[in-house]
């Protein structure tokens, strides 16, 4: 579920700023299968295991139209996941966060 939209400003004439807010769950649905041999040791381990994960995005972008079609857009994003399977802890899950800005030109036709 998630809603975009424009803050303040009109969206084809100079400066506007739009946001982002989205949110989710979803089964994370977590395989792991792993054969070796040690000295002493050896065989193979598996396991499964399905977690409710959520993830969220928050984002807010300053816009400037130079004509209808051209706009330059600084922004920034904040996006968290949580209980992710990761390969460094592969028994376990962990939260994750990923955030920075952007900045960019946009043509729309």
């Amino acid at each position: 579920m998630g809603a975009e939209g424009l803050l303040y400003g009109k969206r084809d004439q100079g400066f506007r700023i739009d946001g982002v807010v989205k949110a989710g769950l979803f089964a994370n649905d977590i395989n792991n299968h792993v054969w070796g041999y040690d000295p002493g040791v050896s065989g193979s381990i598996r396991w499964d295991r399905t977690k409710t994960s959520f993830i969220g995005e928050v984002g807010l972008n300053a816009n400037y139209a130079f004509t209808k079609n051209i706009a330059m857009t600084l922004g920034y994003e904040f996006l968290y996941l949580n209980k992710v399977a990761v390969p460094v802890n592969e028994l376990s899950t962990q939260s994750e966060i990923f955030n920075g800005a952007r900045l960019g030109l946009n043509f729309v036709f």
